[in-house]
């Protein structure tokens, strides 16, 4: 009789062999020492398998329970005070000055928050594009879900694999799905042209080089690309992020953009919001609502009939402003022909140049800063203290939760050359490749999720080159504590390290092309299949 097959021997150990086959089986192994051995191996793998699906979730790792008392309690409570001193200086010395200067610019409302929705600073059509925008997030969330699914597998082990699975299942439907829009959607065209006479009569959301629209759109326009150019007529707001946007026709919505170079030449019913390069408003120009500029260059020689709020290196007003203007700037030059109706408040470092033919309804409100060198403000080592607690907090947390992996990243950075090497290839290779997959509009997801990751692991080096430098001066740490302690340390030596001028540059290169090529390094070590013993 011959050997008996794989197929039979397994239905043997689960008991699904039926006389007069089984009889038979029985007797073969009892005959045959070559299939009895293979049984038993069989049987092994099949006990290991079903042990492993019908495996329990184990206890909580230890660098997860919660800590003894006493033990490392100095470090969560300067975490906690780092942490509200944090918050407050964020409140106290950004959030509430800015509050309190945007309620003070004359925009209308009682609040910022009715003064963004009810004077349409924010732009009034995300509901046509609620679809589109909840398709790219979902999707960006699912690829870091799978992300993380593989490294869970990865690192658990293949009793992980189903959530694994099921992740890039979900991924995959996310990205798959098609999008229902009311808008009119225009996609990966070289160069669109709404020619004079044509209508649009939903939003017209165009991905093109180039965009020109010289017909009429009854909704709003969103535009990316290298160029747009309106010189027809939009019922609704323009949203564009293109190098060059001009705006010749008429916009009877809003209009925001950020851009490099922005002109307006035509008509806008509302209000306009711009941040660039060169900002132009010229003599033909009219603005019926507010305007904000942010840019290095700013010219306003048309009008705008509300409120002007002006942030550029060097702005030249020498049109009308029908309310109150608030201008940081550099230098400021307020030119014949200028005419503010309302107040007019200057933060800037040099005394502004007013024309004696500018008509200014009151005088001009001067702050001038005084720019000192940074290290001798106290804000600097505050925010220097403040930068080091952040740092100490997403270490602390990486070493508590991955301590096995940030042992290895660390050891692997020993090997400069090699680290600083690849570091220096990933640190400048990966954002090219995240912009070749970002192009289209599927790997615009993937290029999102892939621009945090990397991201995440940049400012995650500096605690492996932090780690690497307390460990050479306090010797390898033997216990949590001392890990602690050359962690404090080392970035400390970074922030020292950081702040030198001249010099800072270059620390910053080999502190993240080192901590990033060591982590590289390791994961491609850990990802690799270990070799299968002869």
């Amino acid at each position: 009789m011959s050997h008996l097959d794989e197929l039979t021997l397994l239905r043997h150990i689960d008991g699904e062999l039926e006389n007069p086959r089984l009889d038979e089986a029985e007797a073969h192994l009892r005959a045959c020492a070559p299939c009895r051995g293979r049984r038993d191996g069989l049987a092994r793998e099949t006990h290991v398998i079903v042990a492993a699906l019908r495996e329990e979730e184990g206890e909580l790792p230890a660098s997860l329970r919660p800590a003894k008392q006493g033990e490392l309690s100095w470090a969560f409570l300067l975490v906690s005070a780092l942490a509200v001193s944090g918050f407050s200086t964020v409140y106290s010395r950004l959030i509430a000055p800015w509050w309190a200067e945007l309620q003070g610019l004359g925009l209308g409302g009682d609040t910022v928050a009715t003064t963004l929705f009810f004077r349409g600073l924010l732009w009034g059509g995300w509901s046509d594009m609620r679809q589109q925008i909840a398709q790219a997030l979902t999707a960006s969330a699912f690829v870091v879900l799978a992300v993380l699914a593989l490294v869970a597998t990865w690192w658990f082990g293949r009793r992980r694999l189903g959530t694994t699975l099921a992740a890039l299942g979900l991924l995959f439907a996310a990205l798959s799905t098609p999008t229902a829009s009311a808008a009119e959607m225009k996609r990966n065209i070289e160069h669109y042209t709404l020619a004079e006479g044509q209508v649009v009569a939903n939003d017209l959301v165009v991905f093109a080089r180039t965009t020109t629209i010289a017909g009429t759109v009854e909704g709003d326009v969103i535009a990316f690309g290298q160029s747009l150019a309106v010189t027809g007529t939009v019922r609704g707001d323009v949203l564009a992020f293109c190098r060059t946007v001009r705006i010749e026709g008429r916009v009877e919505g809003s209009v925001r953009t950020g851009s490099q170079f922005f002109e307006l030449r035509g008509t806008v019913g509302r209000n306009v919001t711009s941040a660039g390069e060169d900002l132009t408003v010229t003599k033909d120009a009219r603005l019926a609502g507010s305007a904000m500029f942010f840019g290095s260059v700013v010219k306003l020689e048309g009008r705008v009939e509300r409120d002007l709020t002006v942030g550029a290196g060097h702005p030249q007003i020498s049109g009308h402003v029908g309310g109150n203007a608030l201008v940081g700037a550099e230098r400021l030059e307020i030119l014949s022909g200028a005419e503010i109706l309302g107040t007019t408040t200057y933060h800037g470092e040099r005394t502004p140049v007013v024309q004696p033919e500018a008509k200014l309804a009151r005088p001009i409100e001067t702050h001038i800063r005084q720019r000192r060198p940074r290290h001798l403000s106290a804000d600097y080592y505050w925010g220097q203290a403040l930068r080091w607690g952040a740092a100490f907090v997403f270490g602390l947390v990486l070493i508590l939760l991955t301590p096995g992996f940030v042992s290895d990243v660390v050891r692997t950075t020993r090997r400069y050359s090699v680290s600083l090497g690849l570091g220096a290839v990933a640190l400048v290779a990966t954002p090219i490749l995240i912009v070749l997959v970002s192009l289209t509009l599927v790997g615009l997801a993937v290029g999102i999720s892939a621009a945090m990751i990397y991201v995440l692991f940049i400012y995650g080096s500096q605690v492996v080159t932090g780690l690497l430098l307390g460990e050479s001066v306090l010797g390898t740490p033997g216990t949590r504590g001392r890990t602690v302690a050359c962690l404090a340390l080392g970035l400390l030596l970074i922030r020292i390290a950081l702040g030198i001028p001249y010099v800072w540059a270059l620390a910053w290169f080999v502190i993240v092309a080192l901590g990033l090529g060591a982590a590289v390094l390791t994961l491609y070590r850990r990802a690799r299949p270990l070799p299968v013993a002869p």
